[in-house]
């Protein structure tokens, strides 16, 4: 595929089989994009095929790491280190436990299986904390009900009680981290958009943000434990647990060399290894087919194989039930593979029949789902006239603090192009009565300020009158896996028999039992707000402070 194909050749490709010219790892080149079509082209073993999906099309996988696990017993060792607390992983769970055990006078030891903290991400997930309760412009969460919503979104299968705590002490853990991380993180403010209901999903602004965001944390940190003489040991992974009648006492390392490290820890041994994005075996076997069909991976951390849970699963630790849930996004570009931001604002969708599929308000994981669902996993996103105009319209609204410019000119230049709605529909290749029909009454619900068909908010419909017409096809992309081990309230895994394994917690994504089926992105930034709020209490548990 090249880059010199016109934006209107590439969209009536992409009829044919633009997506076939994606893999997906952040940062290749678009030649890349296609070797890599041409080799994931068959179907690859293992993976459960969707009965309506054509996987020459459609199917790629994610950059592969490395699996740390080792299923032969270690018994020869090089270094034999003592510790109260072991933590398995340097991403912003694993250093917010390190350090709260760390602080709490606890001797700790942090193995990372990379070269450096794995930090990434945005916006941070918490209720009431200090930020939140002294902005008069903040929402005020009910966080009883938002417990509720999170349970109520994950089916009912999912451990109430970890709802719980995380309502109940995740704006002390911010406050904490914040008072850690202090101005290294730049600015921190509270969320100050509104909650708000759309199609019966209400979105919570349950937010805190710091302006270097939440990819700062783990770096920040991680260098905290290194400057006050903490044993943090990069390019270290855990390949096994040591396990003691009933207690994990320990874990085996590989050093840079590799050799093999015994690292005793009396207190306990906590799994921060992150989710197995990186592990597409695993990714076969537990996550719904359609949710891997997707035009970007976006999380650049190969080292997310799984490996916190195979270890625990040798020793008989329980994890998730079939589907696991995965942290999908809508807004990936087939024409670049590049997430963009305003595509995720509530445009209007189409599919492959030319007609709209969704209340485009919904939360992320709603449109998400939608998305994989339709034929092909992919839509087009359509604009029309002064696409700057409406969206820095859209931005003010929203109070960005950023130009629209940017998104503006990504979408003017990979979109397909046509002065008239009926040549548009021809260069994407769908029926044209159909779209031309879906188009006017899009339009007559934005002058009406109703729309009866989905439902969509006033707010968020978009005029589509004026030429020239824009689609730009778009699949999801995927972040990480959010299921894993199960847990209880105390971060504690499980074995089959639902037991505490003694000695042995899990956090961050590594850990399961509080997302269902799909992660609910309406719940904002829940996925980092566990990640402080879990390894802040672990910490302080192992110290003997709180439960």
């Amino acid at each position: 595929m090249s880059m010199d194909l016109t934006r209107r050749s590439f969209a009536k490709a992409g009829v044919l089989g633009t997506a076939a010219g994606a893999l997906l790892a952040q940062g290749a080149t678009v030649a890349a994009f296609a070797e890599e079509a041409a080799m994931s082209a068959s179907n690859p073993e293992g993976m459960r095929v969707p009965s309506t999906c054509n996987l020459e099309r459609e199917w790629y996988k994610p950059v592969e790491g490395i699996v740390a696990f080792e299923e032969e017993l270690v018994t020869e060792f090089a270094e034999t280190v003592e510790c109260d607390m072991v933590v398995v992983g340097g991403g912003i769970s694993g250093c917010c436990a390190a350090y709260s055990g760390h602080s709490n006078g606890l001797n700790v030891v942090l193995l990372e299986k990379g070269e450096k903290f794995a930090g990434r991400g945005a916006q941070i997930g918490c209720i009431n904390s200090e930020l939140q309760i002294n902005n008069p412009d903040a929402a005020k969460l009910d966080a009883e009900a938002l417990v509720n919503d999170g349970v109520q979104s994950g089916d009912h299968r999912v451990n109430r009680k970890i709802w719980e705590r995380y309502a109940n002490f995740s704006g002390q853990a911010v406050d904490w981290v914040r008072g850690v991380v202090g101005d290294e993180a730049g600015d921190w403010m509270a969320d100050t958009s509104p909650i708000s209901i759309n199609d019966g999903v209400i979105t919570w602004p349950s937010v805190v943000n710091c302006t270097m965001m939440a990819a700062r944390i783990a770096p920040v940190v991680g260098q905290r434990l290194i400057d006050e003489g903490v044993d943090v040991r990069f390019n270290t992974p855990a390949v096994q647990l040591i396990k003691e009648d009933s207690r994990v006492i320990g874990v085996v390392a590989k050093d840079p060399d590799g050799q093999y490290i015994k690292v005793l820890a009396a207190n306990g041994v906590v799994l921060a290894t992150g989710g197995y994005e990186a592990n597409w075996k695993m990714l076969c076997e537990n996550v719904k087919p359609r949710d891997l069909i997707v035009a970007q991976w976006r999380n650049e951390t190969t080292t997310n194989t799984g490996d916190g849970i195979l270890m625990a699963r040798a020793i008989g630790a329980q994890m998730d039930d079939y589907p696991h849930a995965m942290m999908n996004d809508p807004g990936t570009m087939v024409a670049t593979h590049n997430w963009c931001s305003s595509l995720i604002l509530g445009p209007m969708r189409v599919n492959e029949f030319g007609k709209r599929f969704i209340n485009e308000a919904c939360s992320m994981e709603l449109v998400t789902n939608a998305i994989a669902n339709q034929p092909g996993a992919h839509d087009w996103v359509i604009y029309a006239g002064d696409v700057f105009a409406t969206l820095d319209e859209v931005f003010k609204k929203r109070n960005f603090p950023f130009s629209a410019r940017g998104d503006a000119d990504e979408i003017m230049t990979n979109a397909a192009c046509a002065n008239t709605l009926e040549e548009l529909a021809n260069i994407i290749g769908v029926p044209e009565e159909a779209f031309v029909a879906t188009v006017e009454a899009y339009n007559k619900a934005y002058d009406e300020g109703y729309d009866p068909e989905w439902g969509t908010s006033a707010s968020v419909l978009l005029p589509l009158k004026e030429p020239p017409f824009y689609a730009v096809e778009e699949m999801n992309c995927t972040m990480c896996t959010a299921s894993g081990l199960t847990i209880d309230q105390y971060s504690r895994v499980l074995d089959t028999g639902y037991q505490p394994i003694e000695g042995l917690y899990a956090i961050g994504n590594c850990s399961g039992s509080m997302f269902e089926g799909y992660y609910p992105h309406h719940i904002q930034a829940v996925s980092h707000g566990r990640c402080i709020t879990f390894g802040y209490l672990v910490g302080r548990r192992l110290a003997g402070i709180e439960d």
